[in-house]
């Protein structure tokens, strides 16, 4: 059975992302990079969770599926680029083609400390971020690999962002994932 997967998708045939498009994850994928801070890291941190998605993929695609871990807890995409040497070579080199899909879940440490959203930052630290989310593309592509980009979870910020999402993640996704 097909997965599917709603978010950005691209990859170094299709080129750029499709906003909110629902993709059905190519049943010729063998492995799954998983990218990002600690969400990410709770996906395939461990060898027990790594083996726990692996069933999981397992089951949805029919066919037996590596996942990778190259997810950093605490991350911002700014240390995130300085972690890729070592993440990317930690995956051998025959990874290396269109059988694999990162899933690139990475900025909720950023916003963290941008928050609440203003137009004013869209100069500075904002286009900072998509430069740098950018640039993981740029080497995700690189290597050959499918990707897909997540929006940011939600978090609720000091208590504050249930009653009024403007204060959260909200607009990051609306404003400025939405342009990759």
């Amino acid at each position: 059975m097909p997965m599917l997967v709603r978010s950005r998708v691209g990859s170094p045939t299709l080129g750029g992302g499709v906003v909110g498009d629902s993709t059905i994850l190519p049943p010729q994928i063998k492995n799954v990079v998983v990218m990002g801070a600690s969400i990410m890291d709770g996906t395939a941190g461990s060898s027990a969770l790594r083996v726990s998605f692996q069933n999981i993929l397992r089951t949805r695609l029919e066919h037996p599926v590596t996942v990778w871990d190259a997810a950093v807890s605490a991350t911002t995409t700014r240390t995130y680029i300085n972690e890729w040497p070592a993440l990317s070579a930690a995956i051998p080199s025959s990874i290396n083609n269109n059988n694999t899909i990162a899933y690139i879940h990475i900025g909720g440490n950023n916003v963290t400390g941008s928050r609440p959203y203003t137009s004013a930052q869209d100069s500075t630290v904002i286009a900072s971020m998509l430069s740098d989310i950018n640039w993981i593309i740029d080497r995700v592509e690189a290597r050959g690999w499918r990707w897909v980009l997540a929006d940011l979870s939600f978090r609720n910020y000091d208590g504050t962002t249930a009653a009024n999402e403007e204060n959260g993640s909200l607009p990051y996704n609306e404003r400025e994932y939405s342009r990759l």
